[in-house]
């Protein structure tokens, strides 16, 4: 293999890298929300419960 299909290869896999990370981060935003909305309607339910 020379150097610039490793180098290639390289931008490649930071590319595949960096597309896996932005869906992951996404994904997470996703789950903080929702983490957000449980936590709300836990304490409307304490208010209930008390």
């Amino acid at each position: 293999m020379d150097l610039l299909s490793k180098r290639q290869l390289a931008v490649e896999n930071a590319k595949e890298i960096e597309e896996i990370t932005n869906s992951l981060v996404k994904e997470i935003d996703i789950l903080k929300k929702k983490v957000d909305a449980l936590r709300e309607s836990l304490k409307e339910d304490e208010h209930f419960i008390r």
